[in-house]
């Protein structure tokens, strides 16, 4: 296939060509003492792997956002759902959710993912 060939292709689909964006960010839950924990993600169509590297001597929860499907009654008929992730201290990892992720910070939750 030649180059114009693929582009007029990619360009006929429009959205559907263009991936989620990834977001990213750091969480200080001390303050900016020198504990932090560095976050990426990216959403995928149907599961969402989280990426961490927590730098604190202790293990931090970062708390994911997601959306749920509601009853027809329930206007707009999604539900904003929380639950957390355990990042253990001094590890840099990922950890894979059956959810799309709306968001990711570090307010407490008592849900488990």
């Amino acid at each position: 296939m030649s180059t114009a060939a693929a582009l007029a292709a990619v360009l006929c689909l429009g959205p559907l060509a263009v991936p989620a964006l990834a977001k990213d960010g750091t969480i200080y839950p001390d303050g900016r003492d020198g504990c932090a924990v560095a976050w990426s993600y990216g959403p995928g169509t149907s599961s969402t792997t989280v990426y961490y590297n927590n730098h604190c001597n202790r293990t931090i929860r970062l708390r994911l956002t997601y959306e749920v499907l509601g009853p027809p009654s329930y206007p707009p008929n999604h539900v904003t759902v929380h639950c957390y992730i355990a990042a253990p201290k001094k590890t840099k990892d990922n950890k894979k959710v059956n959810f799309i992720v709306k968001g990711l910070d570090g307010k407490a939750t008592d849900k488990k993912c």
